[in-house]
């Protein structure tokens, strides 16, 4: 059985010395936060710079480049409420209702009772022409506040879509 020595003390700074040096091709991991970073400032260049520049092509390619970090904040995060929201967002924008349904999906199956993202998916549904289901959706809203003001607000937005079928 081979002899196995204790790692000094000197022997184990060398190796974070080297693990450290500008040689060393390690990277810092990275994490939920910084792909959602890069995706928002991404989002903000094509929609608050490029589309109101009439750059609509290099508009969608930031929105793509940002759906692929919030992608990848996903991957690392399911869970990520901003990055959902910032992904429903980019797919509302550019027109893709369904795939901002399911991010809203996902975030309500998060937080079931958050309104404002109820009534965001029952937009999305209405845009698809899915009448019945976005009612369906601001009826669930209901039941999730006691506050007249929304109620009123909810119910006017059911009146809406039930003339709009």
């Amino acid at each position: 059985m081979p002899h196995i020595r204790p790692v000094t003390t000197a022997a184990m700074a060398l190796l974070a010395a080297l693990a450290l040096s500008p040689w060393s091709n390690a990277q810092p991991p990275e994490n939920a936060a910084t792909h959602g970073a890069r995706a928002q400032a991404l989002f903000e260049e094509g929609f608050y710079d490029l589309i109101p520049h009439q750059q609509p092509e290099a508009a969608r390619q930031r929105f793509e480049r940002a759906v692929a970090e919030l992608n990848q904040a996903l991957a690392v995060d399911p869970n990520n409420e901003p990055a959902l929201r910032l992904l429903a967002r980019i797919h509302t924008v550019e027109g893709r209702h369904a795939e901002a349904a399911d991010a809203y999906r996902r975030m309500l199956a998060l937080r079931p009772g958050d309104i404002d993202t109820r009534v965001a998916l029952a937009l999305a549904l209405s845009e698809e022409g899915r009448f019945d289901d976005a009612i369906a959706e601001l009826r669930q809203a209901r039941s999730y506040t006691r506050d007249e003001g929304v109620l009123r607000r909810l119910d006017g937005y059911i009146g809406r879509l039930e003339q709009a079928r």
